[in-house]
C-alpha cells in the first residue's frame, strides 16, 4: 500500500507543478499579471538611492506574501502574477510535496511543524533577493490561452 501511496503523491504532485507552471506561462504574456513591474514600480520610487530601492523592494514583497517580519499574515496580498506562480509558489508547492514524499518513503508521519518551519524560512529569504522578473508580457495571451485549452479541455 505505501508503495502505492508513494507513486500517487509523486504524479499528483507532478501535475500540479506542472499546472503551476502552465499558469505561469499564461500570466507571464500580459502586462497587468506581472510581478516585475510590481516590484519595478516601487523600486522607481526610491530613486537613486540604492538602499532605499532594496528596502521598498522589500516591502513590496513582503506585502504579497508574509505582511510582518514574522509571516504574520501569510499570503496577505496573494497575487495570480507570473514570478510569484513561476518562482514563489511553484517552489514552496515543490518544497511541500518533497516533504510530503520524504515522510511517506520513510514510512513516517507527516511533520507539519517541521514544513511550516522551513517554508517560513524559504519565505523570509524570498523577500530579500532581488531576482529580476520581467516587466512587459512575453507571448501571445491568445495563443498560450488556447494551447492550455487544449491540454486541459476534454
Amino acid at each position: 500500500m505505501k508503495a502505492k501511496n508513494l507513486a500517487k503523491v509523486k504524479d499528483y504532485s507532478s501535475q500540479l507543478l506542472e499546472i503551476i507552471q502552465d499558469a505561469e506561462s499564461l500570466l507571464q504574456t500580459d502586462n497587468y499579471y506581472l510581478l516585475g513591474k510590481w516590484i519595478a514600480d516601487a523600486r522607481s520610487l526610491a530613486g537613486p538611492n540604492s538602499t532605499e530601492a532594496d528596502l521598498y523592494e522589500f516591502n513590496a514583497r513582503n506585502q504579497l506574501t508574509l505582511w510582518g517580519p514574522t509571516g504574520n499574515i501569510n499570503d496577505y496580498a496573494r497575487k495570480s502574477w507570473s514570478g510569484l506562480y513561476g518562482d514563489y509558489y511553484y517552489t514552496r508547492y515543490r518544497m511541500f510535496f518533497e516533504q510530503v514524499i520524504s515522510a511517506i518513503s520513510a514510512g513516517k508521519d507527516f511533520d507539519q511543524n517541521a514544513w511550516l518551519g522551513k517554508c517560513l524560512e524559504y519565505e523570509k529569504s524570498w523577500q530579500n533577493v532581488h531576482t529580476p522578473y520581467p516587466t512587459t508580457g512575453n507571448g501571445k495571451t491568445i495563443a498560450v490561452a488556447r494551447s492550455l485549452a487544449e491540454k486541459y479541455g476534454n
